[in-house]
């Protein structure tokens, strides 16, 4: 059964600083998340089998989708690759970020990120 997450459920996952450090979870017998994230290029949303697609074969992906929680009204602050993934890894537009283009702009390294805050 795919489990279809509502903004309500999400409400405050977008802010990084809900992320608790690995040490408060170690204190609440919590375990560490398991998250994984796909990044796919020019891969509409409804081209797997678990969106309802019945031509494409997609049987791995429709299994992690059933599995675990699948996204589907999302979108991206770029049309772009790069820019795109640094908006999901810094939370920042890319006007804000300076990732314009493909192979264009550097994100600054001191920047707090979301992968970051998993690691703590």
């Amino acid at each position: 059964m795919s489990e279809q997450a509502s903004s309500d459920e999400l409400a405050g996952t977008e802010d990084m600083a809900t992320l608790k450090p690995r040490s408060e979870r170690s204190e609440e017998g919590g375990l560490p998340p398991n998250l994984l994230f796909l990044y796919t290029d020019q891969h509409r949303a409804d081209v797997l089998g678990s969106a309802g697609n019945d031509i494409v074969l997609t049987p791995n992906l429709d299994r992690l989708a059933n599995e675990g929680v699948r996204f589907d009204n999302a979108w991206t602050e770029s049309p772009i690759c790069q820019p795109a993934r640094a908006s999901i890894l810094t939370g920042r537009y890319p006007s804000d970020h300076g990732v314009l283009g493909n192979f264009a702009g550097n994100c600054d390294p001191e920047w707090d990120t979301f992968p970051r805050r998993l690691q703590q």
